[in-house]
């Protein structure tokens, strides 16, 4: 939908030698960059159009959404990481799908509407300064903490 060679992914992070032959062979495109780890992300944040989380297994708290959030980016996930991350509601401060369909159809969506990306790069810093960041979550683990000892 968006042409053969109108994108680019990056898939960062050490996972893709664990990932089975065939799907690797799926990925060998000029369009997709197998980065592996990366020293720093903070470029990689700031320049991407979207956070695609598409990880499906139910799996506690995704650190990687909430810096995703840090930054502003957009984030597109699978149902399974707002398991844990309950403050994020699809279609307010991010889209999150139940199917790979799901997930490449939103990334459609915000990149061909750069209004729609930044409203939700918007919403995404503005939920982490309120659920996120360090003052709040300081609070909310002090607080968590003070009513388990009393």
């Amino acid at each position: 939908k968006l042409g053969k060679n109108n994108f680019e992914i990056h898939i960062i992070g050490r996972g893709y030698d664990g990932l089975p032959h065939d799907l690797k062979k799926l990925l060998d495109r000029p369009s997709i960059r197998i980065r592996g780890f990366v020293e720093s992300i903070d470029d990689d944040f700031l320049s991407a159009d979207a956070l695609l989380v598409p990880t499906p297994i139910k799996l506690g708290f995704r650190v990687r959404i909430v810096t995703g959030f840090a930054y502003g980016v957009t984030v597109v996930t699978h149902a399974a990481n707002s398991i844990n991350i309950t403050e994020m509601i699809h279609e307010q401060n991010s889209l999150i799908g139940e199917s790979g369909e799901d997930l490449a159809n939103a990334l459609i969506r915000i990149i061909k509407d750069k209004a729609l990306q930044r409203k939700f790069e918007n919403a995404s810093r503005e939920l982490f300064e309120k659920f996120f960041n360090a003052p709040v979550a300081v609070k909310q683990i002090l607080r968590l903490f003070s009513h388990k000892f009393i």
